[in-house]
């Protein structure tokens, strides 16, 4: 490849590259000559765009770079949203949206479901993203936590909260946790006055009062080192150094 090639092919990519984030910072649709599309841009097929035929020129307004709304339909990317209601339908938070009979979770990649099934549109609300809540049930995205928690349900991060009684990790009670004594150490790990827990499940034997977290993945208690759950071998000086100073 000579010099004059090299430059055209780093200018190339360096286009796709800016109307890539030009793109992915709007809406990504797009209205002309009486047509609404769906922008698209990657490194293997380029820069293009996809016709959404059902959509109504006229009424048609975006949301967000996934969702938006025309007189008669609710469309996720190009799709119709099925059951939703395009007269009613509207944002409550960031991911969440409702219509007249829905609440819709948009969190956690993309998926094809997205109702938050029993939610209560009249009476839901956001707690902390991903918690929220209507006048009967809790919520984690789009799972109902059972059995219901009291009223004094708090949100202690994206992934775990507790009530008096109970410790959550996602819509999950986790068993024998303390929630009187309950503290998160990092991302991954917390602990009680009995236990070590990673992503909500016990580690045995690990002692809390000698825990320590090298990372959100990998720790050690007075004898033994561990990765996420699972004890992996006797704590050794070179395991120590190696995490200190990575």
């Amino acid at each position: 490849m000579n010099v004059d090639t090299m430059k055209l092919t780093i200018l190339y990519y360096a286009s796709i590259i800016c109307i890539t984030v030009s793109i992915c910072s709007c809406s990504n649709y797009l209205k002309s000559d009486g047509r609404v599309y769906k922008r698209y841009a990657n490194e293997s097929v380029g820069i293009g765009k996809n016709e959404i035929p059902q959509a109504d020129y006229a009424s048609f307004r975006s949301f967000d770079s996934r969702l938006a709304v025309d007189k008669n339909h609710v469309f996720y990317r190009t799709r119709i949203l099925e059951g939703a209601d395009a007269a009613t339908f509207a944002p409550v938070a960031e991911y969440y949206f409702k219509d007249k009979s829905y609440v819709y979770f948009f969190g956690f990649g993309n998926g094809q479901e997205f109702v938050i099934k029993d939610a209560d549109p009249a009476s839901f609300n956001i707690s902390k993203y991903p918690w929220s809540r209507d006048s009967m049930n809790v919520f984690w995205g789009r799972k109902k936590l059972i059995p219901k928690p009291s009223l004094n349900f708090k949100p202690l991060n994206q992934a775990w909260a507790k009530d008096e009684n109970r410790i959550y990790y996602a819509n999950s009670i986790v068993d024998s946790a303390d929630s009187k004594t309950f503290k998160i150490i990092n991302k991954g790990y917390a602990r009680d006055r009995k236990h070590v827990f990673y992503e909500g499940k016990i580690i045995p034997d690990c002692r809390p009062s000698e825990f320590i977290a090298l990372n959100f993945a990998n720790g050690h208690d007075h004898k033994y080192f561990y990765s996420g759950a699972e004890r992996n071998g006797e704590l050794t000086p070179d395991q120590l150094k190696h995490f200190r100073f990575k």
